[in-house]
């Protein structure tokens, strides 16, 4: 979504707040976009928190769109590097990683089966068990 595509309110020094909510509307609609998810409010919430700690002397939208898309950008990359570090996008379920207990009904067959094996080799002649080795 481009950052002009919802339109923000021509605002004087007084509709500072009407400015910042039209912001973060736009700034989840963006983070939301950008496959932030269900966290794209909680990147909208520490955008507007960095912008009111330290730019709090900006009011006019023209200033605020662009800084406030930067610093969002910022903040995706950081929570992307995050879940990296994590390994968040390569987890596999821990329950696949488990050895499977050996089934009780395939263990007898195979057992069985080495039993068959080890009777016909004796079977066999001499000649016949050195290939087999």
């Amino acid at each position: 979504m481009p950052d002009d595509a919802l339109p923000l309110p021509a605002a004087p020094p007084q509709a500072r707040e009407q400015v910042l909510a039209a912001l973060r509307a736009r700034i989840v609609a963006f983070a939301a976009s950008r496959n932030a998810g269900a966290g794209a409010e909680d990147l909208a919430q520490e955008v507007l928190v960095v912008i009111h700690t330290k730019y709090g002397h900006l009011e006019r939208p023209e200033d605020l769109v662009p800084l406030a898309f930067q610093i969002l950008r910022f903040k995706l990359a950081a929570a992307a590097r995050k879940a990296l570090r994590r390994g968040e996008g390569t987890a596999v379920d821990a329950e696949l990683l488990q050895d499977p207990a050996p089934d009780p009904e395939a263990e007898a067959e195979r057992h069985q089966r080495l039993e068959r094996l080890a009777a016909a080799l004796t079977r066999l002649g001499e000649r016949c068990r050195d290939l087999f080795r």
